[in-house]
């Protein structure tokens, strides 16, 4: 025989069927079996709801969207075969009623027009309304206490007996809190900044303002790049533009530059390798302190000549295996207007060739000038040897200096035969 009765969202319609709000609910029949047609209408709603749009679709289904609230009711109707067998004969069992819900916020069914046993098959809507009434009396009548007007809609006009202000907020109260203000003896929407700070902060609406520091007064005014702030007595706080020995940037925030030391100024300029080692030394023909080679020189009868500097313990070591002429040290001679007298240690030591162990030592002395910023020998000055000691097809004439850019380059000439370790030490006087 066929039947009326239906799937709500692939769930069995006795007792009806709880819903999301705003959702696509489906209907389907539960069996086809001997139905020709089938129509679903809504048969009745609770009070607020619209009847939805039914859409029919194939397979004996159909859709429709659940109102997008809380304590929603829709009853349906489902009817096959007109209602008629098939020899025409009206059939009251082929049509049937079955309830859609959408619980309250406490768990609740509404109830709907025209509903009986829809959502209880053993109860009916006696099932919704004795829980309710067994939960507590219905609030009706006047508020009193924090609420004011009448139920089922008070308005709340106190917080545990503190006065609420009535006020109508929008966008422009956007981030309000509810804050206690004292004058108007009430709770009002005001903007989330604090209302009154004391000690070393002021305020003035939801602005504060930093006024001391420690209790110390911090005197206000226009900031200019690179100011300080500064301690100006015992109990007053300024900013102040850094004077004296430093200065700071008003391009780049807290860069501090040194420019004096007590006083004196301090050449400016970036230090690099060729300056490894060098320290800070007053030249008095410039009025500052300048980076320079360390100045070990030993004042003789009381003076000595702020420009003459000596710079000892230049080390260099290199291995040849070919006749090339082979830089061992470098000495910078960049002093304008100076002359550079080097004093090179030469020892060397056959490794590999057929004399291993043999050798030679020799020292020897030469001298460059600088002159306006270009280094040259000195005028009839050639590389001197002194007295040596070898043993070896190498000698001191293996030794050679020459120059690049403003640097000295002690050089070491080996065989192509031979491989050879070299060590040398300098000593440098420039004036």
């Amino acid at each position: 025989m066929p039947s009326p009765v239906c799937l709500i969202n692939a769930q069995a319609q006795a007792n009806g069927v709880n819903v999301t709000e705003g959702s696509t609910v489906t209907v389907a029949l539960a069996s086809s079996v001997g139905v020709q047609n089938w129509d679903l209408t809504v048969f009745g709603t609770d009070e607020l709801t619209t009847a939805p749009a039914i859409t029919l679709g194939a397979n004996f289904t159909a859709t429709f969207t659940m109102p997008n609230y809380l304590g929603s009711a829709i009853i349906l109707k489902s009817v096959i075969n007109n209602n008629t067998d098939a020899f025409g004969v009206f059939q009251d069992s082929y049509s049937t009623k079955m309830g859609a819900y959408t619980l309250s916020f406490d768990g609740y069914r509404a109830g709907a027009l025209g509903e009986t046993f829809e959502g209880s098959e053993a109860y009916g809507w006696t099932a919704k309304i004795n829980p309710i009434i067994r939960a507590g009396t219905l609030l009706v009548g006047g508020a009193s206490g924090d609420l004011s007007g009448g139920y089922p809609g008070p308005v709340v006009v106190k917080i545990q007996g503190n006065q609420v202000k009535a006020q109508t907020l929008g966008a422009g109260q956007d981030g309000y809190i509810l804050t206690w203000v004292n004058a108007d003896g009430m709770l009002e929407a005001k903007p989330a900044g604090i209302t009154t700070l004391t000690g070393d902060v002021t305020t003035s609406g939801s602005a504060a303002t930093v006024v001391k520091i420690q209790g110390q007064t911090v005197t206000s005014g226009a900031l200019t790049k690179g100011d300080l702030l500064i301690a100006t007595s015992t109990s007053n706080w300024a900013q102040t533009a850094l004077t004296g020995d430093a200065t700071a940037s008003t391009s780049t925030p807290g860069l501090i530059t040194v420019g004096k030391i007590q006083g004196n100024a301090v050449k400016s300029g970036a230090q690099g390798s060729a300056q490894d080692g060098y320290v800070l030394t007053w030249v008095n023909t410039d009025s500052e302190w300048e980076a320079k080679p360390l100045n070990n020189a030993t004042i003789v009868q009381g003076s000595v000549n702020t420009q003459a500097l000596i710079q000892q313990n230049y080390l260099g070591t290199i291995r040849t295996t070919n006749n090339t002429a082979t830089t061992i040290l470098t000495i910078p001679a960049a002093k304008s207007g100076s002359v550079v007298t080097v004093t090179a240690t030469v020892n060397c030591r056959d490794v590999t060739g057929g004399s291993v162990g043999d050798g030679f030592s020799a020292i020897m002395l030469t001298q460059y000038k600088n002159i306006g910023g270009t280094v040259s020998a000195a005028s009839d000055a050639n590389d001197q040897k002194a007295a040596s000691v070898y043993d070896s097809s190498l000698n001191p004439n293996n030794i050679t200096s020459t120059f690049s850019g403003t640097n000295i380059l002690i050089q070491v000439t080996g065989q192509t035969s031979l491989t050879v370790d070299w060590t040398c030490t300098a000593s440098v006087l420039v004036t």
